[in-house]
């Protein structure tokens, strides 16, 4: 897989391209390189574009006029994505120092992320809880009645179905991409097929930015009933003497 070269504001950048469809841009991680995808990319791209860019200073690119923060890397893929390559909107996949780019990059230019996938980003590797790694397995919903409070219980399914997201590589260090590439591709690929693209415009980021809090907050008040139930009930568990009365009733 070749790869390829552009010059952004004097300086080499290079990336690898493979694939038609839907766009996925891997991002790598500390010291690494576009490489580290090999095994994963022509898998993917059976299905999609995948675009692996070498990061400023990692690889065949240049080291940057500037510095290597999170923002200067994020800015530098939106000039190489979004302006050279000119694509409109993208998955971002972020592996290790790649994760903070990749959420970096999804704040500076939301317009440009339709979905963020890490891969044992920073604080998702080895550390996430015994508890959460559960409620990934099939009839999970089944035991939270027994771990947690009712207003939790009652949004069930929808925190069994975004903790299902956490894909657990059992035995894989971290480089799970590149350890397990099959099962790598296959569950990114399902959860692009499984999920809605996030499109924002600027002209209505740019409306939620300016609008005031009552405005920004109106959707909030327009919530179904069981949401004030959920409050009332948040109020019962603080209060004895109210929780007897609604027994009672």
């Amino acid at each position: 897989m070749d790869v390829r070269h552009v010059t952004l504001h004097g300086h080499s950048v290079a990336y690898r391209v493979l694939g038609d469809g839907p766009v996925i841009v891997l991002i790598h991680g500390m010291a690494g390189s576009s490489r580290t995808w090999l095994d994963a990319m022509p898998l993917l791209a059976r299905d999609y574009t995948v675009i692996a860019p070498d990061l400023p200073g990692h690889g065949e690119s240049d080291e940057p006029a500037g510095d290597y923060s999170l923002g200067a890397h994020a800015s530098a893929l939106r000039d190489l994505v979004g302006g050279v390559l000119g694509i409109e909107w993208a998955t971002l996949v972020g592996q290790s120092l790649g994760g903070g780019v990749a959420m970096q990059l999804a704040y500076q230019f939301p317009e440009l992320c339709e979905r963020l996938v890490l891969v044992a980003s920073g604080g998702l590797g080895r550390e996430v809880s015994r508890v959460l790694r559960l409620f990934t397995l099939p009839a999970a919903e089944y035991l939270m009645p027994a771990l947690f409070p009712r207003f939790v219980r009652e949004s069930g399914a929808a925190l069994i179905a975004f903790l299902r997201r956490l894909g657990i590589f059992e035995g894989a260090g971290h480089f799970l991409h590149a350890e397990q590439p099959t099962r790598f591709a296959e569950l990114l690929g399902e959860f692009i097929e499984t999920t809605e693209p996030a499109r924002r415009d600027l002209a209505s980021y740019r409306e939620l930015l300016r609008a005031r809090p009552a405005e920004r907050h109106a959707s909030d008040m327009a919530e179904p009933r069981d949401r004030a139930d959920r409050a009332r009930m948040g109020r019962d568990r603080r209060d004895p003497a109210r929780r007897a009365r609604a027994a009672e009733s």
